[in-house]
């Protein structure tokens, strides 16, 4: 959704390294029920619906974040976001991207060196007619990213791709928006890394659903289902095969008048985080995927 007087860009892919690529595209398809809509001989390609590929999975010798890929509005505002980017002295590559319709993307580190890749107007694919299937995401919705400094993540969002922040937790978290949804991105105090990955589900009742689902699965939520202060979402967290947390949530917040939103700030308290119950378990932070290094992501060319 472009945004007017904005920057017009949103969360598009993710793509990650696993140890056991058969493994973890089994647990995205039969789990998660995303569908697969690409495979090489390194690499397996999932949608939730909305897009070609929103998750990518890589065969590595090592878990990691590779890339945190967006999509910009056209090719005019993907040359706006690499001019800013070399201005500051960022290095910024071409690339065409994991998606191979996408004829032209630009790659780049940010601040912890942390990969992403933007995009210029990828399709976006409307969701497959699922019926009443509860269990079916609708797409990926944002991803959550440790960093030992919020408020530097917070700014080279900001200033360099046009994120605007939503809410915060002090010093120690931040939630930024794309579009109209709430985030697209969070931003959380920890050594560098990514938390988790969150997919939308329909409603409340899909909840339901997944809960059973997991458990036919030999799996369970380790949070929730609950509801989150900054964001107002209901969500349930469980763990994928190689130990980063998967979000799954509905009822995220919107902010649709931009020129009267006022970052909300949040004390650093359990209900911020569930206004429903406990805050998040003993090893929380402990979760999740440390960042992909350049050279491993090679095939980048970085």
């Amino acid at each position: 959704m472009h945004i007017v007087g904005l920057v017009s860009i949103d969360l598009a892919y993710l793509e990650l390294f696993v140890t056991d690529l058969e493994a973890s595209a089994s647990f995205a398809e039969q789990v998660c029920r995303l569908r697969e809509t690409g495979r090489e001989h390194d690499a397996v390609y999932f949608s939730a619906g909305r897009r070609p590929h929103e998750l990518v999975l890589r065969a590595a010798a090592t878990a990691s974040c590779a890339t945190i890929g967006f999509q910009a509005g056209d090719e005019a505002e993907l040359e706006a976001i690499g001019d800013r980017l070399r201005r500051i002295g960022v290095e910024v590559a071409e690339s065409s991207g994991p998606d191979r319709e996408v004829d032209r993307a630009l790659r780049f580190a940010g601040p912890d060196g942390q990969l992403f890749e933007v995009a210029a107007g990828p399709p976006i694919y409307e969701p497959r007619g699922d019926g009443e299937d509860l269990l079916r995401p609708r797409r990926l919705g944002h991803v959550s990213l440790k960093t030992p400094n919020p408020r530097r993540l917070e700014d080279f969002l900001v200033d360099q791709l046009g994120l605007r922040v939503s809410d915060r937790v002090g010093d120690r978290a931040a939630w930024l928006r794309a579009n109209t949804d709430h985030h697209g991105v969070a931003v959380m105090q920890e050594p560098a890394g990514m938390h988790h990955y969150a997919f939308e589900l329909p409603d409340w009742a899909s909840f339901k659903a997944v809960g059973d689902h997991l458990r036919t699965h030999g799996r369970t939520f380790i949070w929730g289902p609950g509801r989150h202060g900054p964001g107002n979402n209901l969500f349930g967290y469980f763990l994928d095969p190689e130990g980063c947390v998967i979000e799954f949530y509905s009822e995220l917040e919107h902010v649709e008048d931009e020129s009267h939103h006022e970052v909300g700030e949040w004390a650093d308290r359990p209900e911020t985080f569930n206004v429903w119950g406990p805050g998040p378990p003993a090893g929380w932070h402990d979760h999740g995927l440390p960042l992909a290094s350049v050279t491993e992501g090679a095939h980048a060319g970085l």
